[in-house]
């Protein structure tokens, strides 16, 4: 499946890119004037800054507050882990530099090339950033399908790219020599890039007790990316895994409307009414399971429940069922690269009525409402008793088969 969507890894991995580019920069070229040493000066600076703000989101700032609220004991001087104490002072040493930069500051054309690739930095951490808090709420706390290893990770898979693009613009050399190259007084070095600042040694002393882990969210994308309506095939990947991620989300949570349910059935069977038809699954095997999607809907037509249904579910579902019509694609490119993607999604499918069977079989939400009874006749039943729950099929919900095994070589699509 062709996805379009942009990483979290891709964009620290530019962005620590272009920090070395900075540094290579600065190594090669002086700087040629005061003006221009102050523009690069700032743009470190700001990246710094932005770093701060980056770890900090990807830490949590509630997780952070509780590290710094616990207060040592008698019998334990410091009951946080090395890796805790490592990265509260890590972080602190970014902070200041956030003193130093204030938020949104860019640079000119005059600060020179150095200056230009640590501000193109800086715009990708800050993009990576909003990437993170994507998949948070406002009080700080992770929505509910956030990938495991973002809300739940250890330091070191989540601070690795940051640790990495720090350690790559944290040294003050050449930078230093180059102001001073180019005008500035020593004071003012001094004060912009300290002798004894600690930011690169507490680094690679956090990166050590972290042990050099690798990032476990450089695939994270958006938490609600975009769809790709420009190709057919595109569009039905990325919709079906929306539909299976917010059918999982349902079935945490333990709330899903019978409606909700009824959507994916009819999904079901235009997926499976498709490869029969296209000619992707063998008819005498697809055809019975076409016709046990429509006992499924015959058996979800009646039923009510209080909970609504998931309208942006239902809204996928919808568009996935006009990519289904043959008249959408009139490319026979683009109907072929169409209908592999859906006889690629079998196994999502599979996924989604796996979750709905199991959460019908659990639900108490569900009934069937009674007919209504003329107002001069006697209520046979009591109060509770009008409507029953419609006894579920004696089969459960349909499974498409694996592919078919094709011939060996080449083929042309």
């Amino acid at each position: 499946m062709i996805s379009t969507r942009l990483t979290y890894g891709q964009l620290m991995d530019d962005a620590r890119r272009a920090a070395h580019q900075g540094m290579n920069t600065l190594a090669r070229d002086r700087l040629p004037d005061p003006g221009a040493a102050q523009e690069v000066v700032s743009a470190r600076a700001g990246l710094l800054a932005s770093l701060g703000r980056h770890a900090t989101t990807l830490i949590g700032s509630t997780r952070l507050a509780v590290w710094r609220a616990s207060t040592p004991t008698r019998r334990s001087p410091d009951a946080r882990t090395p890796a805790v104490v490592a990265t509260l002072a890590w972080v602190d040493v970014l902070d200041q530099h956030a003193t130093r930069a204030p938020h949104g500051e860019t640079t000119t054309a005059g600060g020179g090339v150095a200056a230009g690739h640590w501000s193109r930095a800086t715009a990708l951490v800050e993009c990576a950033t909003d990437l993170v808090a994507t998949h948070q709420d406002p009080a700080g706390g992770m929505r509910p399908g956030t990938p495991a290893d973002l809300a739940y990770g250890d330091l070191g898979r989540l601070l690795a790219s940051t640790t990495r693009l720090v350690a790559a613009v944290a040294p003050t050399e050449p930078l230093a020599l180059r102001c001073r190259e180019a005008g500035i007084t020593r004071a003012d070095v001094d004060a912009r890039l300290p002798v004894g600042e600690r930011l690169l040694d507490d680094t690679w002393a956090l990166a050590r007790t972290l042990r050099f882990a690798d990032s476990a969210v450089a695939d994270l994308t958006l938490a609600r990316p975009t769809i790709d309506v420009g190709r057919g095939a595109v569009e039905w990947g990325q919709r079906m895994a929306r539909v299976h991620a917010r059918l999982h989300q349902h079935a945490q949570r333990g709330h899903v409307s019978v409606r909700t349910l009824h959507d994916i059935a009819r999904l079901g069977l235009v997926t499976s009414h498709v490869l029969d038809t296209s000619g992707r699954r063998d008819h005498a095997t697809q055809s019975p399971v076409t016709d046990h999607w429509r006992t499924v809907l015959t058996h979800l037509d009646p039923l009510r429940s209080v909970e609504p249904h998931d309208r942006v579910l239902r809204h996928d579902v919808e568009r996935l069922l006009h990519l289904a019509r043959p008249a959408t694609t009139a490319d026979p490119t683009d109907q072929q690269r169409l209908l592999d993607t859906v006889s690629t999604s079998v196994p999502l499918m599979n996924a989604c009525s796996a979750i709905a069977e199991r959460v019908l079989a659990r639900s108490s939400d569900v009934w069937i409402p009674a007919p209504p009874r003329r107002p001069y006749l006697r209520d046979l039943h009591r109060p509770g008793q009008a409507a029953r729950r419609e006894p579920p099929p004696e089969a459960p919900w349909p499974r498409t088969g694996p592919s078919p095994s094709r011939p060996a070589g080449l083929t042309v699509t």
